[in-house]
């Protein structure tokens, strides 16, 4: 039998986040070998040719997902040097994520303790054992943290630091919890059974407790403080205790969440072969609870289900982005007690937003991006414009 043909359109995450013109195309800057961001990527490509922990596949995969690509997009006009510290962050969430998908729940608890002494001695080895220092990739994060935390100031450093520790945190709880997705009996189309795929004990996630969850396990909070450090964001570490703050930084967290598991849900779900997936969108479809309860029966196409499971997908981003802006103007309007009359809290809450969305939308243009194969999104350049994915799957 012919394959089955999957034909979908996309959200518009752009739009969704009042980003239409966000569409920032930069390719063409690394032409010019003295462009800061051509010295950044050299600089960056040397620095992962020279890590003796990676192996040769990590350090192909790692200059083919182009991470200098996506710094580029989020801050096209910034200097070499602040280029730098911002792939070095990403280089630091990467070997989190090595470490704790392969590692066991003993190792990945020695490892986080020495991650985390390593961040608060600025990456200083003197204190740790033989032992310690040849668990997974120490090296290297002493490395990183060198090249990293100095540059930042005490100011940025500590809530950096913090963030980090927390996304590490999360990671190691997330892996310790195992597959929570809703399971299948036989096929897509099936109802959903009720039990665990990893264990009973451990009920099923449903879609709204799999976004929350996702919120600490993608990197966002680490990467915000390294953005108000870019951009100069003059919030105290007191003023951002407050919970509107904190609520930001969630939504913020999902915008990027949700994104992942939009755009890779074409290679998951191939890779997977209708077997269950940690995907929003898979899980949507799966939780009798979610607006796409009317499309799970065995008269609907695959196409209508998962075009169900993308509308899905962006009813929760549109209210992710309500809240988020939901309190940046509550912020303005009732700014929090510790402000005192600060002049330009109004103007760094409003600056902060609007490069988190920036940051946002170019997370996306870097997802699709012809050049970046990590996902494949999209087969032409004139499906990209429409959002149109379309992909075969074997009967």
């Amino acid at each position: 039998m012919p394959p089955l043909v999957v034909c979908c359109t996309l959200p518009d995450i752009l739009t969704i986040i009042g980003q239409e013109e966000s569409r920032s195309e930069v390719e063409h800057l690394f032409q010019d070998p003295n462009h800061p961001l051509s010295i950044a990527e050299n600089e960056h490509h040397k620095w992962i040719d020279s890590v003796e922990t990676f192996s040769p596949k990590e350090k192909k995969i790692l200059k083919f997902a182009r991470i200098n690509l996506l710094t580029a997009k989020m801050y096209p006009f910034t200097d070499t040097h602040r280029l730098a510290v911002n792939n070095h962050y990403f280089m630091w969430t990467f070997i989190i994520d090595i470490v704790v998908d392969r590692e066991s729940n003993e190792i990945n608890d020695q490892v986080a303790k020495v991650y985390n002494q390593l961040l608060n001695s600025g990456g200083n080895c003197d204190t740790l054992s033989a032992d310690e220092m040849n668990l997974p990739h120490v090296k290297t994060m002493a490395d990183l943290a060198k090249r990293t935390l100095p540059h930042l100031g005490p100011y940025y450093r500590d809530i950096y630091i913090d963030s980090l520790e927390k996304y590490m945190n999360g990671r190691i709880r997330e892996s310790r919890m195992g597959r929570r997705v809703v399971g299948l009996q036989d096929s897509f189309l099936e109802a959903p059974s009720t039990a665990s795929l990893h264990d009973p004990r451990i009920p099923p996630l449903n879609a709204r407790d799999y976004v929350k969850n996702r919120r600490e396990t993608i990197g966002t909070r680490a990467g915000l403080d390294i953005l108000r450090w870019v951009h100069n964001i003059q919030l105290t570490p007191e003023e951002l205790k407050d919970e509107r703050f904190e609520k930001m930084v969630l939504c913020a967290g999902e915008f990027t969440s949700l994104m992942n598991d939009l755009y890779s849900f074409k290679k998951e779900f191939l890779v997977a072969a209708f077997k269950p997936i940690d995907n929003l969108i898979w899980i949507a479809l799966h939780d009798p609870t979610t607006s796409t309860k009317s499309s799970q029966n065995t008269t609907s196409s695959l196409n209508d289900q998962l075009q169900a499971g993308f509308n899905y997908l962006a009813e929760v981003y549109t209210e992710s982005y309500q809240v988020f802006q939901e309190q940046v103007s509550s912020l303005i309007a009732s700014p929090p007690a510790c402000v005192n009359g600060r002049p330009g809290f109004a103007d760094d809450v409003r600056k902060y937003a609007e490069k988190t969305l920036e940051c946002t939308a170019a997370t996306a243009t870097w997802s699709t991006d012809q050049s970046q194969i990590r996902y494949s999104v999209y087969a032409t350049p004139e499906s990209r414009k429409r959002r149109i994915l379309e992909f075969s799957v074997p009967e």
